[in-house]
């Protein structure tokens, strides 16, 4: 079988220049710029998320009290007792959730940072080195 290769049509074409330092840091500045809007994006997300945590818990944590003082609450001090145990476990809770929500997201901008180091440290080296060229 033979192939048809038009010879007009030269390989070199397809082979691209090498970035010049100019190209090489407008990547590297986009790149960082990239990773310094994600973690900024993430800190509000987790701003946003804690607080609504602590709104709404809160509330419900208000209404409920109330709807179980004046509604159910019983005469016998061990049945007072029994009732009220939700009420001083559901603080813990919240708190166990606010410390995991604060994990979570300080693992997703732990995951870039590594990478933000290797690239602004680059960068830094990039810049030494066109300036040495001058």
């Amino acid at each position: 079988m033979r192939l048809n290769i038009n010879p007009s049509v030269s390989p070199l074409l397809f082979i691209q220049a090498k970035p010049t330092t100019v190209e090489q840091l407008e990547k590297l500045d986009k790149e960082i710029k990239e990773l310094e809007e994600f973690r900024a994006k993430n800190q509000r997300m987790l701003k946003l998320w804690v607080g609504r945590l602590l709104l709404y818990s809160s509330v419900i944590y208000l209404l409920t009290c109330l709807t179980v003082y004046y509604l159910y609450l019983p005469e016998q001090w061990s049945q007072r007792l029994f009732m009220s145990l939700p009420f001083f476990i559901f603080p813990v809770l919240v708190w166990f959730t606010r410390k995991l929500l604060i994990f979570l997201f300080s693992k997703r901008t732990e995951r870039n940072k590594n990478k933000y180091l290797l690239l602004y440290s680059y960068r830094v080296c990039t810049q030494c080195a066109r300036f040495a060229e001058c």
